[in-house]
Formats: C-alpha cells, sequence, structure tokens
C-alpha cells in the first residue's frame, strides 16, 4: 500500500479478509459471529477486528505497518459517506452487512487514489469467478515509485 505497507502483506492480508468474508458458510459464520459478539462497532478499532479474526500479516515485522496503516492512515481518508473518514466507512460497512437480514459476502480491494481519493463501498459482483452480488469495498492506494 504505497510505501506504509509491503506488497507480499498486502496480499496476504486481503487474501485472508477476502477468504474470511466469502459467499456460503463463511459469511453465515460471520454474521453469527457478529450478533454474538458486535467485532464491528464503533467501539473497536478495525485493526483489533481483524485481530480477533485473525486476520493479519504473516511476517511478524509487518504486523505493526498495517497496524498504523488500518487505524491511523485509513482515519485521514475520505469515504462516500459525507463527514464519514475511511476507518469508520469500512466498520460501518462490515457491521451493517453482518447485521443486516441477509448479508452478502463482502470482498476487499484497492483503487488508485488518483481515480478516486476516497473509501468507498459498493454492491456488485467482486469476481469474475464469482456469481454471488457482494458488498466491495475499495480503498485507494498511492503506489510506490
Amino acid at each position: 500500500m504505497g510505501g506504509l505497507v509491503s506488497d507480499s502483506a498486502t496480499r496476504d492480508v486481503i487474501g485472508k479478509i477476502n477468504e474470511r468474508f466469502e459467499a456460503g458458510e463463511s459469511i453465515a459464520e460471520m454474521a453469527a459471529l457478529q450478533r454474538e459478539f458486535k467485532i464491528f462497532s464503533s467501539e473497536h478499532g478495525l485493526h483489533r477486528s481483524w485481530q480477533l479474526l485473525n486476520i493479519k500479516a504473516s511476517d511478524p515485522a509487518e504486523r505493526p505497518r498495517w497496524h498504523h496503516w488500518t487505524d491511523r492512515y485509513l482515519r485521514t481518508l475520505p469515504s462516500d459517506l459525507e463527514g464519514v473518514n475511511g476507518h469508520d466507512r469500512l466498520v460501518k460497512a462490515f457491521q451493517e452487512n453482518l447485521e443486516s437480514p441477509n448479508p452478502l459476502p463482502m470482498f476487499y480491494k484497492h483503487h488508485l487514489d488518483s481515480d478516486d481519493h476516497r473509501v468507498l463501498v459498493t454492491r456488485g459482483h467482486a469476481a469474475l469467478h464469482s456469481t454471488a452480488e457482494h458488498i466491495v469495498i475499495s480503498v485507494p492506494i498511492i503506489p510506490v515509485r
């Protein structure tokens, strides 16, 4: 994610997020855990919520960078909701979806900051191999040159 987190740690964590919230049993389990434990809420930082789910960089050296990126840097980004920063938008998206009557699978990705500086949450098809509608979360990045 630019110069803040390594490419390999980024791929690693994104893979874990997308696996944990994929269609089928995974999203059903996450919805049940959210109902019981309120993993995603305004009372918890996103980093701690992901830690609880064992979503973290495999490389211990990258974990502090992810913590900084998740709980500090994301708070500096605007989102597609007026007055809501990127961090809080992600928490809100996870919470609202998982607490909805029919939670959708969720897909996390990145887009170029030059295309849109905001954290975006939309509905659509996440991958070519899936026909399921997803909540698609996209976070802007600035590539390192």
